[in-house]
C-alpha cells in the first residue's frame, strides 16, 4: 500500500490511495502543470509544432544547439544530423520550418547540402552555421544566395541568447 496525503475526492472510494504528489503528476500531463506554467496535452496538441533540423559534423555542436532550442519552446522539435547525406535522406518537403547548416563538413559540405534541399522544398527557411575562421566565405555566400538576409548566418561560437533570440526571429516565435 502507498502512503502519503490522500485525495478526498479520489481515496476515499478505494481501499488503496496514491500519494498526492503521484496522483498530481499522473494528472498534470493530461490537466496541465499550471504552477511551471507548462501545457495541457490538449493545449499542446492545439499549438502549431515547429520543426528545425541542424546539420553539423561535430556532436556538441548537435546537442548543444538541441538542448537550448529545446528548452526555449515546447513547440520545437530538434532533429540534428552529424552527417549530410543522411539528412538528405531525412528530409521530407514540408516536414521543417527551420534548417540550420555547418559550412565545412566532409562528404557534402553546407552549399552543396543547400541547393540539394532548395530542390525538394523552395519554401523551407535554411540558415548557414559559420566559424570565425570561415568568415571569409560570407562574401561569396551573399553573392550566390542574395535572398539570405544577415539573419539567415549564425557564427560559432553563438551565445545561447543570441541563439535562441535569432531562432525566435526566424521561427515567428512569440
Amino acid at each position: 500500500m502507498l502512503t502519503g496525503p490522500k485525495d478526498p475526492q479520489i481515496d476515499d472510494k478505494k481501499d488503496f490511495y496514491t500519494p498526492l504528489n503521484v496522483w498530481n503528476r499522473r494528472h498534470a500531463d493530461e490537466e496541465g502543470d499550471k504552477q511551471y506554467g507548462r501545457p495541457s496535452v490538449n493545449e499542446i496538441s492545439a499549438l502549431k509544432i515547429k520543426k528545425i533540423m541542424i546539420v553539423d559534423d561535430n556532436d556538441d555542436v548537435n546537442l548543444t544547439f538541441k538542448i537550448v532550442l529545446g528548452e526555449l519552446d515546447h513547440r520545437l522539435r530538434i532533429h540534428s544530423f552529424s552527417d549530410p547525406i543522411d539528412a538528405l535522406q531525412s528530409f521530407r518537403r514540408g516536414k521543417y520550418n527551420l534548417i540550420i547548416i555547418d559550412i565545412l563538413m566532409p562528404k557534402m559540405n553546407g552549399f552543396e547540402l543547400y541547393d540539394e534541399l532548395r530542390k525538394l522544398d523552395s519554401n523551407v527557411k535554411i540558415c548557414f552555421l559559420t566559424a570565425a575562421k570561415e568568415i571569409y566565405y560570407e562574401a561569396m555566400i551573399r553573392e550566390a544566395f542574395p535572398e539570405l538576409d544577415v539573419n539567415y548566418f549564425l557564427k560559432k561560437p553563438i551565445a545561447n541568447k543570441d541563439l535562441i533570440k535569432q531562432v525566435s526571429e526566424l521561427l515567428d516565435l512569440k
